[in-house]
């Protein structure tokens, strides 16, 4: 008997997948289940090299690794990593950055682990078939929250914060010390932190205010808020090297 096509969580038709084939995904799913927290566990220490060899027992091309691994595994024109330049996409061109509480409401956790795993399989999602602002908004908060080693790296953040709580900051010493950063950090920053600036202009629609965002990605980046405020308010100037 001829088996029928069924629509996939993303609305997608596709064909039914043999057992032994959907046998494989649930075990590479649990794969990658068990690297995310074995991840999440260690990310606290400083031994970044047992957790790039971690992530790599799965073959993950995404979620989960250095920056510089996954914006090297799958090349894309802004150099951000493919997710990320994704959702970013999303959220700006579907003007999802005015949905009240963005950021700061959950997803469905099935689609954002679907989400994570057909980024790690090295295939895409189509945005067009998905209705759910959050999810865009969630998979780039669970991206940098798995990620080795924070974009902002924890060596500058003692300069940056000297010349951020100083009388008079100067927006050209920390435009020039975030030059210092790898190129893919910077690149990352630089797009994230429009976005947030996007949402934070829109707060009278979307509820969200620089604190409230503050909150949510304080810790994900590892700064303090004064940091995280400084990067709302000036990111134009700090990193127009990355937008030239």
């Amino acid at each position: 008997m001829e088996q029928q096509p069924t629509k996939s969580m993303w609305g997608r038709i596709k064909e039914s997948t043999p057992m032994h084939l959907e046998n494989a995904k649930k075990s590479a799913t649990n794969k990658f289940a068990g690297v995310s927290k074995r991840v999440q566990n260690l990310r606290s220490s400083s031994n970044s090299n047992e957790l790039s060899e971690i992530t790599h027992e799965a073959d993950v091309l995404m979620f989960g690794l250095t920056l510089s691994e996954a914006c090297s595994n799958i090349h894309t024109n802004s150099g951000l990593p493919l997710v990320v330049e994704h959702c970013i996409n999303a959220l700006m061109e579907k003007e999802w950055y005015l949905e009240e509480g963005i950021f700061r409401l959950s997803t469905s956790h099935s689609q954002l682990i679907n989400l994570k795993d057909t980024y790690n399989n090295g295939d895409t999602i189509d945005f067009d078939e998905v209705y759910d602002p959050h999810l865009p908004a969630c998979a780039i908060k669970l991206f940098l929250r798995e990620l080795i080693e924070p974009p902002v790296a924890p060596s500058i953040v003692p300069q940056l914060k000297s010349i951020i709580k100083s009388p008079d900051p100067n927006k050209e010493f920390v435009s020039e010390l975030l030059t210092r950063l790898p190129s893919e950090n910077s690149k990352l920053l630089s797009s994230l932190f429009k976005l947030l600036s996007t949402v934070c202009d829109n707060v009278d629609i979307n509820k969200m205010t620089p604190t409230n965002l503050a909150i949510i990605f304080v810790p994900t980046l590892n700064i303090d808020q004064d940091i995280f405020m400084y990067f709302i308010e000036h990111h134009e100037y700090i990193f127009h090297n990355e937008r030239q």
